[in-house]
């Protein structure tokens, strides 16, 4: 008999094999700088949440065929709690003015570099914000979505990177890795 239940799975896998592995994950690495690029502030490997919209896009792509999109941006926002039923309409405080835009990624081999180390990764090159003319409000998390604009389309993750008030002539460079874990 055949069950698509988690909880069916769960209960008669064989011992050893952990629920979890074989999942996506993100891990984000942040630079902020000064005006004089003198570092004020840097996360390396900053774990976050993968959430539900993300999830359904990477299971939608890889076995309904949805396409893939050209793009996947990164952003910022400040939200306070990050949940997983999260979505773009959920952001709170990403900014709208002086030079703000999310910053894309395009899929390929040009902005990400695909490799085995120990498990199955894909690295961005770094991306890079920064107010121009004025300054922007507190920010604190940094996600990768689909859509350039509005509130539609999947929100593939987040991560805190701590509370920070972007100043003109500041800058945050940003990369994203999403790993594919295998094993048991």
């Amino acid at each position: 008999m055949r069950s698509n239940s988690i909880q069916d799975f769960a209960s008669s896998r064989p011992q050893g094999i952990k629920l979890g592995a074989g999942m996506p994950f993100i891990l984000y690495s942040w630079v902020h700088r000064d005006v004089d690029r003198r570092v004020l502030d840097q996360g390396h490997n900053i774990h976050n949440m993968f959430l539900d919209e993300g999830a359904k896009f990477m299971v939608m792509a890889c076995f309904e065929g949805e396409a893939l999109p050209t793009d996947l941006h990164l952003l910022l926002d400040n939200r306070v709690t990050i949940a997983r039923a999260d979505t773009l309409a959920s952001l709170s405080g990403e900014p709208s003015t002086f030079g703000y835009a999310r910053e894309p990624l395009t899929i390929g081999a040009t902005d990400w570099t695909a490799s085995l180390v120990t498990n199955w990764q894909a690295l961005s090159v770094s991306a890079t914000f920064g107010p121009v003319g004025g300054d922007w409000a507190q920010v604190q998390n940094l996600g990768l979505c689909v859509p350039l604009t509005g509130t539609a389309g999947y929100y593939i993750s987040a991560a805190n990177i701590g509370a920070k008030v972007m100043t003109d002539g500041q800058t945050l460079d940003a990369t994203a890795k999403i790993i594919l874990t295998s094993g048991t």
